[in-house]
């Protein structure tokens, strides 16, 4: 479902950018994006520690999307 834009972060570069916010699996994950910098679809929303206050702090982003990162890249 798309949800509208946010900004997002590549974890491979550090370039910012917005991007669609669609939803990741019928969850309140925002799927990544293609990085238009690098290519790369290793990307995270760089303001998603509002919806888990504490995400940012222990590094819960990183965690999830390199899960993320991971089923993406096995049925592609």
């Amino acid at each position: 479902m798309f949800r509208g834009f946010t900004q997002f972060v590549c974890d491979d570069c550090g370039h910012k950018f917005t991007g669609p916010d669609m939803e990741w699996m019928c969850t309140v994950y925002p799927a990544p994006v293609k990085c238009a910098k690098c290519g790369g679809w290793h990307t995270y929303p760089s303001g998603f520690h509002v919806c888990l206050p504490l995400g940012g702090l222990f590094g819960w982003n990183k965690r999830i999307y390199r899960r993320i990162w991971k089923s993406r890249e096995e049925t592609v």
